[in-house]
């Protein structure tokens, strides 16, 4: 059971990195991206909901400190999805994946402002290696 643990980052990497084909063909076909979005989430809640229902009901108990961040969680996750579903419409879909390796840089930054994080000398170097890294891919 304890190698699965390894499978699962990265085919979770496989399956994210492949959703840009999919964002393409919907788009094709007259699907916009909210309705992609839309569906997205539809099925991946309906999916965890089953599987929290099955394992432990009292994983749906939410306290009023932790709807807070719920909430800002959600709009953070939607807003890097709509970007990168737009990103996969607009430039080649190996450029769309490595913008958005700059996904923990936001991270760093909201983690100060929300939760007052340390920004720490070695997070400073990681962001700094993180937009060196996107600007050497875009070729600027």
């Amino acid at each position: 059971m304890k190698k699965i643990y390894f499978i699962l980052p990265i085919l979770a990497g496989i399956l994210f990195g492949s959703c840009g084909i999919f964002v393409r063909v919907l788009t094709q076909n007259g699907m916009d991206i909210t309705t992609q979005l839309f569906t997205r989430f539809s099925i991946s809640i309906i999916i965890m909901l089953i599987f929290i229902l099955a394992t432990d009901k009292n994983l749906l108990r939410i306290s009023s400190n932790e709807l807070k961040i719920i909430i800002i969680a959600a709009i953070n996750i939607l807003a890097l999805n709509l970007c990168y579903n737009v990103s996969t419409n607009t430039v080649p879909l190996s450029l769309a994946a490595v913008l958005l390796s700059l996904a923990p840089l936001f991270v760093i930054i909201f983690a100060y402002i929300a939760f007052k994080e340390k920004i720490t000398s070695k997070k400073i170097i990681s962001m700094i290696l993180i937009i060196i890294g996107c600007i050497l891919t875009t070729g600027l």
